[in-house]
């Protein structure tokens, strides 16, 4: 019975160290992969202008910094920035494939952290960009990419962080946080309920209201609000309030 006890013993604990060897190893490659993103832009000061924050600090930056890292990989599209929430990324859109950097970084290879990425049926670029942009990232719990979005349910932090920078080829941009909310990523078949993830290009204006008016409603205090014609990005990471629970901040172009 004891050599029992012992045998089943030893299982027990080389099976947890196995396990929090295999944990410890993933949130190393997570940190690795998250600080490989934030470092694509160089620190050292190019020639142009532009003032520009990035993850490593306040630098120069010349106007082609998109341009160089849509030769490294064409399907970069831009640059995301949310102070307070360490969000300092690259945005990438793969029409062919929308979900192939939900497990892939900047070079195309796997990675477990993936790389924050537009919706596919969103036209991010040109002068057809979509009325409401979703760029994707995931919830990391060692705090990789949108992880701490949602310290955008607190209005204090709101208060101090209101503006994002969402950079494209098309060129810079600074936005206005409008709206953060929990949501459920409902199924096509739901009737019931509202579809934030089907937003991405208004009918009309009433079509552009109703989308504001139900995110404004689910945000637990009030902001700006949005007109009809105005253009949105919504940043979207899982959440686990609910079976499919989302966290979205809404935010629109002011600049």
């Amino acid at each position: 019975m004891r050599k029992f006890r012992f045998i089943v013993t030893v299982i027990v604990i080389t099976a947890f160290s196995v396990t929090l060897a295999l944990l410890s190893k993933k949130i190393f490659t997570d940190k690795a992969e998250d600080e490989k993103l934030k470092n694509l832009i160089t620190t050292e000061e190019p020639s142009g202008t532009g003032q520009v924050i990035t993850g490593s600090g306040e630098f120069k930056r010349n106007a082609d910094y998109l341009n160089e890292l849509c030769q490294q990989n064409s399907d970069c599209i831009g640059w995301l920035k949310v102070s307070g929430c360490d969000i300092d990324y690259p945005v990438m859109y793969c029409k062919e494939d929308p979900e192939f950097y939900l497990h892939a970084n900047f070079d195309r290879e796997y990675s477990g952290i993936g790389t924050p990425y537009v919706d596919g049926f969103c036209t991010p670029l040109g002068d057809k960009r979509s009325d409401n942009v979703i760029i994707y990232g995931h919830n990391i719990s060692s705090g990789e990419m949108f992880h701490y979005l949602n310290r955008y349910e607190d209005e204090g932090f709101y208060q101090k962080h209101k503006y994002v920078q969402f950079d494209t080829l098309d060129g810079p941009g600074e936005y206005e946080v409008i709206a953060a909310f929990r949501y459920v990523a409902w199924s096509e078949n739901d009737k019931e309920h509202y579809h934030f993830l089907e937003f991405r290009d208004a009918a009309n204006e009433n079509e552009f209201n109703e989308f504001v008016k139900n995110a404004q409603e689910l945000t637990p205090f009030k902001t700006a609000t949005a007109k009809y014609g105005d253009k949105l990005i919504m940043l979207s990471t899982c959440a686990y309030h609910a079976e499919n629970g989302r966290f979205a901040v809404v935010a629109k172009k002011i600049d």
